[in-house]
């Protein structure tokens, strides 16, 4: 065994380092209710300050009745209470928890679903997903490739063949074809045959010679294409029916994911090896699969534990219903808030002659 690179100049040092410049690359998403509240809270205390002032002017001057007035009380003192009410009734904090605690819930449910999810960006992401393109070997296969079919050329004894496979230079045909070994016509239509029935053909040569083809083949995942086909019901595009990419390298992997995005389509990867590692932190949304190699989990937004792509539904599937739950929250905690706030400043207490006690104000509306 010869060694032609070492330190950073290995396969494995530029994988490792496209992964972290693209794990860099990305940007931390603006949140909603940080936003919202960044305004919300000015204009609260604003509104505060102007209810307190509204009503307090309102009684020097004669605007409303002495009656209107609690026993012993002042136009300051109920004045006062109509803004304190305003304080205690809005709850910025409600937009806040909208979000919050639906993600920290969300990432509970798919741990025990098997779906170890990295954070509320990849959450929020996963739920516009549009195209899932998944890496083949060990992800839409099982991992376990078995020769199923062996070609000897130049009248070669099958035995004989086989015991020169185990030390003979094997590969694919832009290694042979870089090493100088010629494929002939024959060789090369019994290759594609093979590629077309869903099999890797692989050539062997012994001095430099073509001696030989081996057919393997890796069988299907027992749910991949119940997976494919629920991924398509849930309005998603998966790679591999309408786009079949081979012999890609890692960062040609990338390269294909960038390609989709560059319309500004959302779109997922599933993978398992160290040479998806760079694709998968690129994507929008990476996902790996459990029982992969160490980068590219720690490359991926989400974890399959359970090493089955049904969790893949599973993670879109969480993401939408929690995004949709979130927005369900911004709306009710707005409305209760644009609710309660007249009413707490007493815009309708001219006519109704009502008004709760500030204090059970927070009781009553939040």
């Amino acid at each position: 065994m010869q060694a032609t690179k070492g330190g950073s100049n290995t396969v494995l040092s530029q994988i490792i380092c496209l992964a972290e410049t693209a794990q860099m690359s990305k940007a931390p998403i603006q949140k909603f209710p940080d936003f919202v509240t960044s305004i919300f809270v000015p204009t609260v205390v604003s509104l505060t300050l102007m209810t307190l002032l509204g009503w307090y002017i309102c009684g020097v001057i004669g605007a409303y009745p002495k009656s209107w007035l609690p026993e012993n009380g002042n136009y300051f003192v109920f004045a006062l209470m109509f803004s304190i009410s305003i304080v205690v009734i809005v709850c910025p904090c409600a937009l806040g928890l909208a979000t919050h605690m639906v993600v920290m819930v969300a990432t509970g449910v798919g741990v025990k679903n098997g779906v170890l999810i990295k954070g509320g960006e990849a959450l929020e992401r996963a739920q516009k997903v549009k195209y899932v393109i998944f890496d083949k070997t060990g992800t839409l296969m099982q991992g376990q490739a078995t020769i199923t079919t062996a070609k000897v050329f130049y009248g070669m004894d099958r035995g004989e063949f086989l015991t020169l496979v185990a030390s003979a230079e094997v590969g694919n045909r832009r290694l042979l074809t870089e090493s100088g070994v010629i494929i002939p016509t024959d060789a090369e239509n019994f290759v594609v045959g093979i590629e077309e029935s869903a099999k890797t053909g692989i050539l062997v040569s012994y001095n430099d010679i073509l001696i030989g083809v081996l057919g393997v083949a890796d069988p299907l995942k027992r749910e991949a294409a119940v997976v494919v086909e629920g991924l398509g019901k849930m309005g998603n595009r998966t790679d591999g029916i309408h786009d079949v990419r081979v012999e890609v390298l890692p960062a040609g992997k990338a390269e294909v994911t960038s390609s989709f995005q560059k319309y500004g389509s959302v779109v997922a990867l599933v993978g398992d090896g160290i040479n998806d590692s760079p694709a998968l932190a690129t994507t929008d949304v990476g996902m790996a699969i459990g029982t992969g190699t160490d980068i590219a989990i720690e490359a991926a937004d989400y974890v399959l534990m359970r090493n089955n792509l049904e969790d893949v539904t599973t993670a879109i599937d969480l993401s939408r219903k929690t995004c949709s739950r979130i927005r369900w929250n911004y709306v009710f905690a707005m409305t209760c808030n644009v609710i309660a706030m007249p009413v707490a400043a007493g815009v309708f207490y001219p006519w109704a002659r009502f008004k709760l006690p500030w204090c059970l104000y927070g009781f009553v509306f939040n």
